[in-house]
């Protein structure tokens, strides 16, 4: 019975964001526009877009993939993109 709790112990527990469905390609865009440390304008800039539409996909994206700041929308897309 030790060697079940060491070995559980020992195990990191899965990310909160690992059970989320991935972003839509245009979500994922922006996610990756943030790697850089852009703005939401250089961003919008970078894929042609607004501002507005850049921060309309990131809200997707972070309820997407369960992050609550833009840190772990940064954390994730360097990741996982």
């Amino acid at each position: 019975m030790d060697d079940f709790y060491a070995a559980r112990s020992s195990t990191k527990p899965p990310l909160p964001w690992t059970n989320f469905a991935p972003p839509f390609s245009r979500q994922a865009e922006a996610l990756a526009g943030l790697a850089p440390r852009r703005t939401n304008i250089e961003v919008a800039v970078q894929l042609g877009t607004t501002e507005a539409a850049v921060k309309k996909r990131l809200q997707e994206a972070y309820r997407k993939i369960g992050a609550t700041d833009r840190q772990e929308a940064l954390i994730w897309a360097t990741k996982n993109l």
